[in-house]
């Protein structure tokens, strides 16, 4: 009885132990460490497939939640047109952008992050409670501390990064002595920083090593502005631009990522590569905003000799968080070769004019160098439509030259500011004669430059070849060349000035006195731009031959 006792006492001895072992090693069992492998597969901004869920910005523009593109054409100045285009999911210079709108986009756009950036890791057990962090330099991971947690548990990784290699915002506690993921934070975040974020539960299993891959999203939005002038011909030599809208801190909820934005909203600087040419890239510019009227500000542009001022080409951006825009502005102008009325024409702030002389050969090129008799044109006096001479005609006394002068309103019923074509005006159907108001407008909108090698310095010179040439200053290919014809003497037709000078009849005479009259005049070559003129000498009056460039009626 009592050996089967001491017996039963064993057994019970041996059964406690064994208890008691496998109790130990499920406890051991529970906190095995795993190490979790850290990598980082690259960035990511959300394209247009995703912007109308993210969007809460109220009232959205139809285009930004469907294909996300925003367009507008405005005018810049003058006769300059800005086309001007927002369009998401895109980057990259200004000569591969053109196939990104044709094409549906991906969802996301993804790209690496730069060698030597840090970002930080921050691990949450399943109920909150904050565990530990780490700090990583992108390419050289393995230089942190290795990250051990217990195997079988759920844990929640919180990522973050601002995109420098220099800068890492420490985690923010509301509480210190009872640190969660829900009352984690950063707090004062530059808005110009590149915010990017990731959150993920993972359960960590088995004694290998565990990777967890990091895919960081940008928070903030990335804009980048290209500038393309090249329709003009002209560079751009200076720019002061920014977008609005732009909040200058942030506070970041790790729990969410959700993000406060504090401080004024205002205008973020543009800063743009490679002044002084016809395209502009500026870089690419973090926007912290979320917003249904963002506006694109340009304090001033300078495009060849035009600036502009305050100038908003959009004043109603649809600009999402965590969307890559692209903002191209193309700038073209009005100023435009063309052919109106059967006439070879150009249009020069608004107004069209004819290439050649009247009475030249229109079959010829008007621009070439230098120019010759068939582009001299026909030879007029004042508010008569009679051709007087022709580039053959001698170049001495002409006989039967009339001497008495036309009406001031011979050519022009109306006003310099409201012409009206009369029927002595010599110019064809859809044309007349210019009003001096008209060819100063002309100069003004044109820059001068000669043709032709050497002038002529004395009344005697008469060979064909020198010109003015008047640029558009918004369109280097679109000119008027206006040869130095000379002009017929008022009192004989003597011709005098061929190749040295020569004068443009515009319509309207000086009110009031029966000799005055105005004209415009090429020449001599250091005179740089065209001029108009009064004068009322005996030499210089109305009844003298001059040649005329007919205007387009309107």
């Amino acid at each position: 009885m009592f050996s089967s006792y001491i017996k039963y006492i064993g057994v019970l001895t041996l059964v406690s132990l064994g208890l008691v072992s496998c109790k130990k090693e499920g406890t051991e069992q529970s906190k095995e460490k795993t190490i979790i492998k850290v990598s980082l597969s690259g960035t990511e901004f959300d394209n247009s497939d995703n912007i109308g869920n993210k969007a809460n910005v109220g009232t959205q523009n139809k285009s930004i939640s469907s294909l996300g593109i925003q367009q507008k054409v405005i005018p810049l100045k003058d006769d300059l047109v800005v086309f001007a285009e927002l369009i998401p999911g895109t980057s990259g210079s200004i000569h591969s952008l053109r196939a990104a709108s044709d094409k549906k986009r991906a969802a996301t756009d993804r790209t690496d992050l730069p060698d030597g950036v840090k970002y930080k890791v921050a691990v949450y057990n399943t109920s909150g409670s904050y565990i530990t962090e780490r700090d990583y330099i992108r390419t050289e991971e393995d230089k942190t501390e290795s990250l051990q947690l217990n195997s079988g548990e759920t844990y929640t990784f919180v990522a973050y990064s601002i995109n420098s290699k220099t800068e890492l915002p420490a985690i923010t506690f509301s509480d210190t002595n009872n640190k969660t993921l829900a009352n984690s934070s950063l707090s004062n975040i530059s808005g110009g920083m590149d915010l990017m974020y990731f959150r993920k539960e993972m359960a960590i299993t088995g004694s290998d090593a565990n990777n967890l891959n990091i895919v960081l999203k940008h928070k903030f939005s990335e804009i980048t502005t290209l500038i393309d002038a090249s329709a003009t011909g002209y560079n751009i030599g200076s720019i002061d631009a920014g977008i609005n809208s732009h909040f200058p801190t942030a506070d970041v909820q790790l729990s969410d990522g959700n993000i406060t934005r504090s401080g004024t909203a205002g205008v973020t600087k543009i800063s743009f590569l490679g002044l002084n040419s016809m395209q502009l890239n500026g870089a690419p510019l973090i926007l912290n905003g979320n917003t249904s009227s963002g506006a694109l500000v340009i304090s001033s542009i300078t495009i060849g000799s035009i600036t502009a001022t305050n100038l908003s080409p959009f004043n109603d951006l649809s600009i999402v968080p965590g969307v890559r825009y692209t903002l191209r502005l193309t700038i073209t102008p009005n100023d435009i070769l063309l052919t109106h009325q059967g006439q070879s024409a150009v249009r020069i702030n608004g107004l069209i004019w004819m290439r050649h002389n009247l009475g030249a050969n229109t079959n010829l090129n008007p621009d070439v160098d230098p120019t010759n008799a068939n582009l001299g044109g026909n030879y007029y006096q004042f508010g008569r439509a009679a051709v007087v001479a022709t580039p053959s005609t001698q170049t001495g006394a002409i006989s039967n030259w009339n001497t008495a002068s036309a009406a001031e309103n011979a050519w022009n019923s109306g006003t310099v500011n409201t012409p009206a074509k009369t029927t002595n005006d010599p110019c064809p159907s859809g044309f007349r004669v210019p009003t001096s108001l008209e060819f100063q407008q002309l100069i003004d909108n044109t820059t001068a430059s000669n043709i032709g090698g050497t002038w002529g310095s004395d009344a005697t010179n008469l060979p064909y070849g020198p010109a003015k040439v008047l640029t558009s200053v918004r369109n280097k290919s679109v000119l008027l060349t206006f040869p130095a014809a000379g002009y017929r003497s008022g009192d004989n037709g003597t011709l005098y000035w061929r190749g040295g000078a020569g004068g443009y009849w515009v319509s309207n005479a000086v009110t009031g006195a029966s000799e005055m009259y105005k004209y415009a005049v090429t020449g001599p070559p250091a005179n740089n731009m065209n001029q108009i003129y009064d004068n009322g000498d005996t030499f210089h009056n109305r009844r003298t031959g001059y040649s005329i460039r007919c205007i387009a009626e309107h």
